[in-house]
């Protein structure tokens, strides 16, 4: 499983693209390219890796990601829920208008999104219901309605305040190859999270001496190994903490923890709160993460 730079086709000369993906589930690999994509998940739920950060996405999932910035989507395998993964991706480079559109006064809050997008942006659950329907709409419209449209949606997501920036820092830039290598990593976590996870074995796997893979791997996620491995089976614990009545207990175990103590005490510097008190506040919501 390689990602790969992904090229961009516009058909009749469109400025932008915009597509349905009505799946079996999601398996595009970690990729990138040099498009700003807007991305809206009607269907499925799994892990989303957006630059540095890896977190859990469910229907109504909008993220806008800027240019160059490695992403995908992928299911939780042997997940059944998971199945028939629909989505709406939008497309366009920075002069899909011209050179200079985002210098105009009128795109000064577009202009400033889209440089915060080189950090990953996750809209509120209520801004995609509110523009669900009008970036669906995009798939039937004629092409200068489309366009238009596209920007009051760019322009009505730029007005909103509530958003989480994905990564604490603009994202670094990956080369081909260092994106391609990286995924062997990404895809060996998420067959083997739950199974004890040897340093020793996934820098052998590289190809390499674990103080070597240390050192690349922090470069490439400004993560530790160890770190991002504990958030991805955090990430997994907490979702399950949500969509599931499983005990604490078993949870804990089955992301991969070892210990009770430990998976508290990383869990409460990560959530400030108890996984008992975390469970309970979303006790009365049941939609799959």
């Amino acid at each position: 499983m390689k990602p790969h730079l992904e090229q961009i086709q516009s058909t009749d000369k469109n400025s932008f693209s915009c597509r349905l993906f009505n799946l079996h589930h999601f398996d595009t690999k970690l990729h990138f390219h040099p498009e700003y994509e807007l991305t809206l998940i009607e269907k499925s739920c799994g892990k989303r890796f957006v630059g540095q950060h890896i977190g859990s996405f469910n229907p109504g999932d909008l993220v806008l990601i800027g240019k160059q910035v490695p992403h995908c989507w992928l299911n939780e395998i042997g997940r059944e829920d998971s199945h028939h993964a629909t989505s709406i991706v939008i497309q366009f480079r920075e002069n899909f208008l011209g050179d200079n559109w985002l210098d105009a006064t009128e795109f000064s809050g577009i202009h400033k999104m889209l440089q915060l997008s080189e950090r990953g942006i996750c809209f509120s659950q209520e801004t995609s219901q509110i523009l669900a329907a009008d970036i669906g709409n995009l798939l039937q419209l004629p092409a200068f309605e489309k366009l238009i449209s596209l920007l009051q949606i760019l322009q009505a997501l730029a007005l909103q305040k509530n958003f989480l920036l994905l990564n604490g820092h603009q994202n670094l830039k990956l080369s081909q190859e260092d994106c391609n290598r990286i995924q062997i990593v990404f895809e060996f976590i998420q067959l083997n999270f739950s199974e004890d996870i040897r340093l020793q074995a996934v820098a052998e796997m590289m190809y390499m001496a674990p103080t070597s893979f240390c050192r690349y791997f922090k470069k490439i996620t400004r993560k530790t190994f160890t770190r991002f491995l504990i958030d991805y089976r955090m990430e997994h614990a907490r979702s399950q903490l949500i969509q599931t009545d499983k005990s604490i207990t078993s949870i804990i175990y089955e992301s991969g923890f070892r210990s009770l103590a430990h998976f508290n005490h990383q869990f409460k510097m990560l959530n400030t709160f108890t996984p008992g008190e975390y469970r309970k506040q979303f006790n009365n919501m049941r939609f799959y993460l």
